[in-house]
This record gives structure tokens, C-alpha cells and sequence, in this order.
């Protein structure tokens, strides 16, 4: 006698299922319309006739850019929550 199984109930244990950094993750986003009609005229400029992977191209260039430009050390700098804080706090001071 076969276990009779409910729709949308996860039978995989937690221990079974694989890590994202190994198999990769899927997941969904949402363009506003202006971020629609840029991804659609980049995907002409580039050639690509897919979503997806003009997106994957997109954020592969960016980052490219951004990381030879600033450097990783400089990013984690400039977006740092204590930057920001410490940076209110003397203004707040003078």
C-alpha cells in the first residue's frame, strides 16, 4: 500500500535537500514597467532573445564594473550601516 500524498506538501526532509550554493536557486522577481521596457531595449542592443539570461548578463557586466571600479573592500565601505551611522551622528554633533 502506497502513502497517499496531499498536493502541495513538502515530503523531503530538510537534511535532504540540496544547498542553493551547490544547486542553485530559483526565484522570481518583478520589473516595474520602466524596468520592463530597459530590460526589453537592452535585450536588442545585446542580441538576446531570452529574459533570463540577458538579466544574468546585465548583472554579470554590472558587477564586473562595479567591483574593478570601487573594489570589494571600498563597496563593503560605502554601504556599510556603521558608515552611515557613525556619518549622522557627527553631523548631528557640528
Amino acid at each position: 500500500m502506497t502513502i497517499e500524498k496531499i498536493p502541495f506538501v513538502n515530503y523531503t526532509l530538510d537534511k535532504d535537500k540540496e544547498s542553493p550554493e551547490e544547486s542553485g536557486k530559483i526565484f522570481t522577481i518583478r520589473l516595474n514597467s520602466k524596468e520592463y521596457k530597459e530590460l526589453k531595449e537592452d535585450m536588442k542592443i545585446l542580441n538576446i532573445s531570452r529574459e533570463g539570461t540577458a538579466y544574468k548578463f546585465i548583472h554579470d557586466t554590472g558587477r564586473n564594473v562595479l567591483l574593478n571600479t570601487f573594489g570589494s573592500d571600498n563597496l563593503r565601505r560605502i554601504f556599510s550601516p556603521r558608515r552611515i551611522k557613525e556619518e549622522l551622528e557627527e553631523t548631528k554633533k557640528v
